[in-house]
């Protein structure tokens, strides 16, 4: 579970690149994890399989998202998700997920929808030491409209969306180095929104030192180049800068802060320059812990101390 909440000042749109190498993290981590709570996973053969499902409830006041004559509706939504997890060698590993669920429209049943959940996604991570590289390709199908620029007055936008890359980290010692590189896709499924569909190469490169065993603070910076299918649609190129700090709270929350300067580039226009920022709180809930978790549970002992000097001062 990641909660995450940025500011942008000046209108300047958040960093997607940063947004798609943190979510490759989120889910390099939640991969990890698995390798070592076999004991509570289904195992079949050599395989370890993981099912989940969910339901909510939610009001829209606004589902055509319209400047008026607005209209509203009740929206049930049921999710399940199964995950696979296959040692190939003592060294690399294959992992699968996908989830998929249905949204219920109460008085608005012609906008009921399939939905592929994110993190559906193949993934085949290759561990030696303290190098380790992964290959993944990770699927959306949404309808979503929040969240899209520039569309409003109806209540769906079917697109899909694919991204194929690959991400390499060497951790010697107490320095953390990775890289990574992705093509994204996005292909809507309405002919009227033809014109936003793209591709894009993005870039991301990271180097930190870990201060304390679960506490890395260092500098990131990604790339992003979009390209977009139609003449009318306008290209660009995106790039962005800064620090980040990641702290291990405890063995299940992990605390992160990221921002920087960020650039955007459009055709025939000027280079547009802004800020940018991050903050993000990622959530595990596990039973068994992984080798050397006296690691995980040692920051978390001294925050708590130091929270409690706060409290008495």
């Amino acid at each position: 579970m990641c909660f995450c909440s940025s500011w942008r000042p000046l209108g300047f749109r958040a960093r997607r690149g940063a947004s798609l190498a943190i979510e490759a993290d989120k889910n390099y981590r939640t991969r990890e994890t698995v390798r070592y709570e076999k004991a509570e996973q289904i195992q079949v053969g050599q395989v370890i399989l993981s099912a989940g499902a969910s339901y909510s409830v939610e009001w829209n006041d606004n589902i055509y998202y319209r400047p008026s004559d607005a209209e509203d509706d009740f929206i049930h939504s049921a999710r399940g998700n199964l995950s696979g997890f296959w040692p190939v060698t003592r060294s690399s590993f294959l992992s699968f997920g996908i989830g998929i669920g249905y949204q219920l429209y109460t008085e608005h049943s012609e906008l009921s929808r399939l939905l592929i959940a994110p993190g559906s996604e193949l993934a085949w991570d290759i561990e030696l030491e303290d190098f380790g590289v992964t290959v993944f390709d990770r699927i959306e199908y949404s309808q979503d409209v929040l969240g899209q620029p520039g569309i409003s007055g109806v209540a769906r936008f079917p697109r899909l969306e694919n991204t194929v890359g690959l991400r390499a980290r060497w951790h010697p010692k107490r320095w953390v180095f990775e890289a990574g590189y992705s093509h994204f896709n996005f292909v809507s499924w309405a002919e009227e929104y033809d014109y936003l569909d793209r591709s894009a190469e993005q870039f991301v490169g990271r180097a930190g030192y870990r201060v304390a065993p679960r506490t890395i603070v260092g500098i990131e910076a990604t790339a992003e180049l979009t390209d977009f299918d139609s003449a009318s649609a306008i290209d660009s190129t995106g790039m962005s800068v800064g620090p980040f700090v990641q702290w291990q709270l405890t063995r299940d929350i992990e605390l992160g802060l990221r921002g920087g300067y960020v650039w955007y580039s459009y055709e025939d226009e000027p280079v547009q320059v802004g800020l940018w920022g991050c903050s993000i709180v990622l959530l595990r809930f596990r039973r068994a812990a992984p080798p050397h978790a006296s690691n995980y549970a040692q920051p978390g002992r001294r925050a708590a101390r130091y929270l409690q000097l706060l409290v008495r001062r």
